[in-house]
């Protein structure tokens, strides 16, 4: 999958549903199946993305930890067990010589490589050791936001130019769209060969072709949206902060509120091995690990 980047080298309440959330469990070793976990460090800072690693069964959770355009290098990426322990809190660090790093926001694994934007950059590191192995350049971007992979190519939002770029098979990259209709994108998924974007200053989801086209656009209950991520029978779930709360999103069904009542919900992420719904939030310096198969 994807082996051309070897060469890279490195709202309203009442539009909720009544769905209660469960009594979270906070960093113990042995957690009940159907129970939510509340993970909570006292190094959390401005936690934005949280990405399941499938290669090494565990959660990544990038940090702002500052300004979300701020060239600071104090960025940094923390490592969770799946019990809600962080291991690492600063396994990839900013403020190390041997690292570049100062908003990270979305990431994406591809094979053994963690790609991260970073306002104007992606950057690239070696998924096992956290060693920083590339930086990818954006010109012209100005606050980089979700990333999204496919066998082929690299997809990258950036809300202040209401533009998604495309990183193509030789690291170069190009503007895939540039619309003021994309509303500040913020979320990025692929589904077959179709591109799903929410708008973080809107309450919008569209569907892109490849090539750049805006297919359709559906509206959600709340707005500002931001993470998206897609289910194995093709809904989508897609945080807003508007209406602290994440939706069940499918074209041409009634919208649910499937997590109410929870604040910043920043770019979420799922456990595809226990199915679970991975939710940072960001001004709460804490990440919820809501368990998408228990029983309401």
């Amino acid at each position: 999958m994807l082996s051309f980047l070897l060469l890279l080298a490195c709202a309203p309440k009442d539009s909720q549903t009544n769905t209660k959330q469960e009594t979270p469990v906070t960093n113990h070793t042995t957690i009940p199946k159907d129970s939510d976990i509340a993970v909570q460090d006292k190094n959390f800072s401005a936690p934005e993305s949280v990405l399941y690693d499938k290669h090494n069964d565990r959660y990544l959770v990038s940090n702002i930890n500052g300004k979300p355009t701020a060239k600071d290098a104090n960025g940094f990426i923390s490592v969770v067990t799946p019990n809600g322990k962080v291991t690492n809190a600063k396994w990839i660090d900013g403020s190390s010589p041997e690292i570049e790093l100062h908003a990270p926001k979305g990431m994406a694994i591809v094979e053994q490589r963690l790609f991260v934007t970073d306002i104007d950059a992606v950057r690239v590191f070696d998924l096992s050791t956290g060693q920083q192995e590339k930086t990818i350049s954006i010109p012209g971007a100005k606050f980089l936001n979700d990333i999204a992979a496919n066998p082929s190519h690299l997809y990258v939002s950036d809300m202040k130019t209401n533009t998604i770029h495309k990183i193509s098979p030789n690291g170069t990259n190009e503007p895939l769209i540039s619309a003021t209709e994309l509303n500040s994108p913020n979320g990025l998924a692929i589904r077959g060969q179709e591109l799903i974007v929410v708008s973080f200053s809107g309450n919008q989801v569209h569907t892109l072709t490849m090539d750049g086209a805006i297919k359709h656009t559906d509206e959600l209950p709340t707005g500002s949206l931001d993470g998206v991520i897609l289910q194995p029978d093709g809904t989508a779930l897609i945080s807003s902060w508007d209406g602290d709360v994440v939706y069940q999103y499918k074209a041409g069904a009634q919208t649910q509120a499937i997590l109410p009542n929870i604040k910043s919900p920043a770019d979420i992420g799922w456990d595809s091995k226990r199915n679970r719904l991975l939710v940072p939030m960001l001004k709460e310096n804490q990440i919820w690990i809501h368990n998408l198969s228990a029983k309401k």
